[in-house]
């Protein structure tokens, strides 16, 4: 379980910078501006960084109790919050501008950074795999 939320975090992380380097590189978007599925609206840039500030705030549960989970949890809450607010007021209403694609597109970007930093770091702190190889082999 800890592996695939692992590869889950990665690989969502991954989406969410991609999706956010295609909305503010001004680039054709690869998908419709307004894709449906039957009739409910799916705009990717609200559901992205959803479901991956969910995988996130399980993960940092599941992780236990840890400077990096407690930041990348709360980084989890408040990405899932607006991420929430924003399809509410998407879809809820129609009424005014919507700029809660771009919030959460944000919250989304920051999330990813934290959570690939913390992987960086989780990494930088293990022994080298050469290292643990040469060790094994008697070098």
């Amino acid at each position: 379980m800890r592996q695939s939320l692992h590869t889950a975090r990665m690989g969502l992380a991954a989406a969410v910078l991609s999706l956010v380097a295609v909305e503010f590189s001004g680039l054709p978007l690869p998908y419709p501006s307004s894709p449906t599925v039957g009739p409910v609206p799916v705009d990717p840039e609200l559901l992205a960084p959803a479901l991956f500030a969910l995988v996130v705030v399980v993960g940092a549960f599941r992780d236990g109790p840890g400077v990096g989970s407690i930041v990348t949890g709360i980084l989890g809450v408040l990405t899932l919050w607006v991420a929430t607010t924003s399809l509410y007021q998407a879809y809820g209403t129609t009424t005014g501008v919507a700029w809660g694609a771009f919030f959460t597109l944000v919250s989304g970007a920051v999330l990813a950074v934290a959570v690939l930093v913390r992987q960086t770091v989780r990494r930088a702190g293990r022994p080298a795999v050469v290292d643990r190889v040469r060790t094994r082999v008697g070098e």
